[in-house]
């Protein structure tokens, strides 16, 4: 047992905070386990950091329970040691009245910011007991403090995460293991080019005139929040660009 390697997992590790804090984290020799759907993407990124640590790949859809499935049948045969969970893929899709919104758009929601964080904490909570440690790190969004109009399923899904990360770690705090969760509020990724369907001119609109959070920022302060003492947990952290005071509250210079 004491030679099998530990592994730091983050899921939507292709793009955004999900890539920035791979990157952060091999520069410190965590060894990875990068998840995503664009295969081209993860096997570029794993060259790119192999130099630096191990790094397997894990591709496959979180919003799908059989890809889900395999995931973590995968993980089981290759008996990878998951001592660190960063729950990081998320996403909104469009920004349109609650009664407008497709029912493709909500499922799709609802499975990747959380069934398929509860599903993938399910299994690795279970190895991380059997080996009495880890830490279980959810990022989740201000969004999940505040709601806003047109949000509604994001900022339900996200509300949830706030309340299973709370719950969550009321149910581990006897079994050495901790759970985090950071709250972001505007970072300039490809968030809002995803939520309007890839029209990058409306997604650039999002952050005109203010100076928004980097990817970089989130993943220096989730490595902050890996590599405390034992005795210390971030629980709850919310992090905001300095021009922005809520949800709806940004200062844009003139």
């Amino acid at each position: 047992m004491k030679n099998i390697k530990e592994f730091t997992l983050i899921t939507g590790a292709t793009s955004g905070i999900g890539l920035a804090t791979a990157r952060k984290l091999a520069q410190s020799k965590f060894n990875l386990i990068l998840c995503g759907r664009r295969l081209e993407r993860l096997v570029e990124i794993q060259k790119e950091l192999e130099s630096m640590t191990e790094v397997k790949i894990l591709n496959f859809d979180l919003t799908s329970g059989l890809d889900r499935e395999k995931a973590i049948n995968e993980i089981q045969s290759n008996q990878w040691r998951i001592t660190k969970l960063i729950n990081n893929a998320g996403g909104a899709f469009g920004l349109s009245p609650f009664q407008e919104t497709k029912i493709e758009h909500i499922d799709q929601m609802i499975e990747l910011n959380l069934t398929s964080l509860i599903h993938l904490t399910h299994f690795i909570s279970k190895q991380m007991i059997q080996y009495g440690e880890g830490i279980i790190l959810n990022v989740s969004s201000i969004a999940g403090a505040e709601p806003y109009p047109n949000g509604h399923v994001y900022c339900a899904v996200k509300h949830a995460v706030e309340g299973f990360t709370k719950s969550l770690r009321m149910d581990l705090i006897s079994k050495n293991i901790k759970v985090m969760s950071i709250a972001p509020g505007m970072v300039e990724t490809e968030f809002s080019i995803n939520r309007f369907f890839g029209d990058k001119n409306r997604a650039s609109k999002v952050y005109e005139k203010m100076i928004p959070l980097k990817a970089e920022d989130i993943a220096e302060t989730i490595h902050f929040m890996l590599t405390r003492p034992n005795h210390v947990v971030i629980s709850d952290l919310t992090i905001l660009p300095s021009c922005q005071a809520g949800v709806q509250n940004v200062h844009r210079f003139d």
